[in-house]
Order: structure tokens, then sequence, then C-alpha cells
């Protein structure tokens, strides 16, 4: 009686093992084809063959499926469909994504940019000496003032608590109206422009972006969005010529511009504590 009942509990263990792997392929199967219908039903709303703006310029159907809440404004992290783990991050410094963008040029850690503070940040990074010296001229100018409160300072600092007031249209929609990064944005220029799937945009991408996204009549934004995308892909091209999404990403909380500062050997600055003043 022993003997058989030992002999089996084998053969039933066996077949219970062989129908839970059995199971659980049809579970994958079937999800493989529910996922494949979602995506087949997300293109065919988002696409009318009457309109062929709609199939030209494709936005991702399975970023849900890699990222939950693409499309929820994260306030300091920088979360794509490769790093999803980016939601775990704890906040930089009590900073928001756009205020993080920014902080690289704030040598003295007093909330304020000022136009030589920008200069000295263009040189660490590695751009030559013309556009260091031009690139505080175009964005003091334009974005000093909505930042600044009380009596203009004609200096023109930019106070990176109030950096969300620089917001421009004609941009990528990448940062919300508060300063946050909205991955879904994101991802959506990426597929959009980098129609074959290189990991990236070539410069005339980077312009057909700046144009498709443009608004009417904002002569400012579109302005503005050139100038910036073009100093990003000049200063972060690769070697075949194109400007990688990660850059594209770390760009956007500014730890892109730490990292080409180190790597153009200049001393980085100590951030402990930063970002007190600001609360």
């Amino acid at each position: 009686m022993n003997s058989q009942s030992c002999q089996a509990r084998p053969a039933s263990f066996s077949s219970a093992s062989v129908g839970g792997r059995a199971s659980s392929r049809r579970v994958s199967v079937i999800r493989r084809y529910r996922d494949d219908r979602k995506q087949d039903h997300l293109r065919e709303i988002a696409q009318l063959p009457e309109a062929p703006v709609t199939i030209k310029y494709q936005p991702p159907y399975d970023l849900q499926d890699v990222l939950p809440n693409p499309g929820s404004p994260r306030a300091y992290s920088i979360p794509d469909r490769f790093h999803p783990e980016e939601d775990e991050a704890e906040p930089r410094d009590r900073l928001t994504v756009l205020q993080q963008h920014v902080e690289f040029f704030d040598y003295d850690k007093d909330g304020v940019i000022w136009p030589w503070d920008t200069s000295r940040g263009f040189r660490d990074i590695g751009y030559n000496p013309l556009i260091s010296f031009l690139a505080p001229f175009f964005i003091h100018t334009g974005m000093s003032l909505p930042t600044q409160e009380g009596f203009p300072n004609l200096l023109l600092p930019i106070y990176i608590k109030n950096i969300h007031k620089c917001i421009h249209g004609s941009d990528s929609g990448s940062f919300d109206h508060q300063g946050r990064f909205v991955p879904q944005a994101f991802e959506e220029m990426l597929s959009k422009y980098d129609k074959d799937n290189k990991g990236g945009l070539y410069y005339k991408e980077v312009m057909e972006m700046v144009s498709a996204q443009s608004d009417l009549w904002d002569v400012f934004g579109r302005i503005a969005s050139t100038l910036e995308w073009t100093v990003t892909y000049a200063g972060f091209k690769d070697e075949n010529g194109v400007l990688p999404r990660e850059a594209m990403r770390k760009q956007f909380n500014g730890s892109l511009f730490h990292e080409y500062a180190k790597k153009m050997g200049k001393s980085m600055k100590e951030k402990k504590g930063h970002g007190k003043h600001l609360q």
C-alpha cells in the first residue's frame, strides 16, 4: 500500500507540473493576443485615412504596457519606456524637473542664475567661446523678467523658483506649465519623429519636430524652440549625427550637463543642501 502511494505521487506531481506549464503558456498567449488587439484598436482610433497627418505622425501604442500612467506629470523624476524605475527615485534637492534643468548653472547655489553663470556653464559643458558668449544674451533677455518679482533688475538674473513662468509655446510639451515632466509627450516626440527607430533624431528630424509642434503666430516660441534644440543638438549629437534619446531625456533634468562637465574635466559643484532657498 505504502509503495503504491509513493509511486503514485511523483506521477501526480508530474502531471500537475506539466498542466501548470501548459496553463501558463496559454495565459501568456492570451495576454499577447489581447495586447496585440489593444494596440490594433488604439492604432485604428488614432488614424484617419482622410487626414494623412494622422498616419504620418504615429503616437506610441504600447506605452501604458511598459510605463504606468505615462500621461501623469512627474514633479521630480524623468521616467520613460526604458527607465520606468525612475518613478522610484528620490527628489533631487527638492527641485522640480524644470528647476533641475537649469540648476547646473547656479554656481553659488543661491537660487539665482546670472548671465555670467550661464556663460560659464556653457563653457564647462564644452561649447565653443562664441556660443558661450551669445547664449546668455538670448536666454536672459527672453527669460529673466518673467522670473523676477518686484522692480526689474536690469542685470537680467533668472530666479530658479519661478522658472516655470518661462514655459513657452511651440515646444515638445515634455514640460507642463508647472515645470513637471510629462513622459507621454516625450515618448510621442520620439515615436512621431524618429520614424526609423534609430533611438534618436537627426537635425532635420529635430527641425521637423519644431515645425510640426509650432503654434499659430507664436513667433517667440518658434524662435526659442529652434535655438534651444539647435544648441542641444550641436552639443550632444553622437558620431553618427544623431541626438540620442537618452541625451534628450537627461537634458530635461540637467543631469546630462553634469555628465558632460565631468567629462570635460571641470570641477563639479557641491550640491549638499541645495534647494533650501526655494522652499
